[in-house]
């Protein structure tokens, strides 16, 4: 991707120039109306943003980056540029429109009846202004889609405007930069400061579109970099015996470079890191080429000449940096006529599956009544089948308490030793009723974890009866 941005437009010949237009998907209709807005000598930013191609329009740093370029090659070619759809004549104007439309209808007419013409002209406009309550109704919900791209047609405009007013200042010699420096440094003229600046805008744009990979918006990178450049314009020291613009380069990235790490990601990285994340958009740009297929961690570790582990921290670190919003609006879901967010369609991680909290309950009430039907099925096989009932809850917490005693405990509530409390709870299992249902000491204690464990999951408390 990063070597299609690469356009060697300037001072090209017509044919270099639609063979570059053609390669990035401009159409034929497109390429022609650029080269008649060369030949005619203007151009209007609503013609260029036009015959870009879809896959440039999807893709917001691409556009920015293919508009700009497009601008710096054509003010080279000394082609106007214009806001609007279509350049305007000097009589084309909203004025002598209305003038023209309005003219043939009333000339010749009496003054009466002009101005029930004019009366009538008022009321059809206002009745083609009022909208029904309908429509009215649906542009209140208009699709938060509908104005992102508003914005970036917006921002595109201020990019466009932004690369025609620094294509005004044309680039200095070695010996216009020296003067300019000599003023600066010993007369403290911040006009030759400014001047300096002002020629070297389209070199902080030459540099900021190297740096789209880190995610922050052209134009940002743009306002780094002209910060940098600012600091270049009055640290430089033309006694050197270097350029202005090799020494403002160094500086110009420096800021961007700050700009990317307090900017771009929701988590700030340290420097070092932000170095491998170039790296890495590099190395995924070199080997995707053309195709928009992802390249696989090993392939990607290859073409970095690092290994594979250092790899995965680095696409870990990247996918922790890409926080979203979760107020941000979702393309394709609907509801009620408006988008959802992202909140309203992302499961909370947090609460559980409401079938799965039924199906619990559900186990749980099975869970207790087999608790409860095995204590109310032991007085009628014993004779001191109270006792030994009484002795079961004790022994297993099936009681209020919930809490279960140690055989030691038991036998001295009811005045028995630990054996024959021991042998009270092996007679009981020992029974044919228990013996068939499959139940005995462990089998049971299964039971009341998983009870436990359905309480804390649901919220359920369960209490049984002494």
């Amino acid at each position: 991707m990063n070597a299609e941005l690469q356009l060697c437009m300037v001072s090209a010949p017509a044919s270099s120039f639609a063979a570059d237009l053609e390669r990035l998907g401009f159409s034929p209709l497109g390429i022609r109306v650029l080269e008649a807005g060369i030949t005619r000598g203007k151009v209007t930013t609503g013609q260029i943003s036009l015959s870009l191609p879809d896959r440039v329009r999807g893709d917001d740093r691409l556009r920015e980056v293919i508009i700009s370029d497009l601008l710096r090659h054509m003010m080279g070619l000394g082609v106007e540029i214009e806001n609007g759809l279509v350049p305007a004549a000097k009589s084309d104007t909203p004025h002598n429109r209305r003038r023209a439309a309005h003219t043939p209808a009333i000339r010749g007419k009496s003054v009466k009846a002009k101005r029930a013409l004019v009366a009538k002209a008022s009321v059809e406009r206002s009745r083609k202004s009022a909208k029904p309550k309908e429509q009215v109704d649906g542009d209140a919900h208009l699709s938060s889609t509908e104005e992102r791209d508003a914005d970036r047609h917006r921002a595109s405009d201020v990019v466009a405007m932004y690369c025609q007013e620094a294509g005004r200042y044309p680039l200095l010699t070695a010996e216009q930069e020296i003067a300019l420096s000599k003023r600066f440094r010993e007369e403290h003229d911040l006009e030759a400061r400014n001047e300096l600046i002002s020629h070297n805008l389209r070199l902080v744009m030459s540099i900021a579109r190297h740096f789209l990979w880190s995610g922050l918006p052209f134009a940002d990178l743009v306002q780094y970099g002209n910060q940098g450049l600012m600091r270049a314009a009055v640290k430089y020291d033309y006694r050197k015996g270097f350029r202005f613009t090799t020494y403002a380069t160094w500086w110009i990235r420096q800021c961007i470079y700050r700009g990317i790490e307090s900017g771009a990601y929701a988590i700030r990285y340290p420097a070092y890191m932000h170095r491998e994340l170039q790296k890495l958009h590099t190395a995924i740009a070199a080997i995707a080429g053309d195709s928009r297929e992802l390249p696989s961690p090993d392939q990607i570790a290859k073409e970095m000449g690092v290994p594979l582990a250092k790899v995965m921290k680095i696409l870990e670190v990247l996918k922790l940096g890409r926080l979203s919003s979760l107020d941000a609006d979702m393309p394709g879901s609907k509801r009620d006529g408006s988008t959802l967010t992202l909140g309203e369609v992302t499961a909370d991680s947090n609460t559980p599956d409401p079938m799965w909290i039924v199906a619990a309950r559900e186990e749980l009430s099975r869970s207790c009544k087999i608790v409860e039907d095995v204590v109310e099925t032991i007085p009628r096989y014993f004779q001191d089948g109270d006792r030994n009932a009484a002795i079961f809850r004790e022994m297993y917490g099936v009681n209020q308490s919930r809490e279960r005693m140690t055989l030691g405990a038991v036998g001295k509530i009811h005045g028995l030793t630990r054996e024959r409390i021991r042998q009270v709870i092996a007679e009981i299992w020992r029974k044919e009723v228990f013996v068939r249902a499959g139940l005995n000491d462990e089998s049971f204690r299964t039971i009341l974890e998983r009870i436990a464990d359905l309480e804390q999951s649901t919220g359920i408390a369960v209490t049984f009866q002494d």
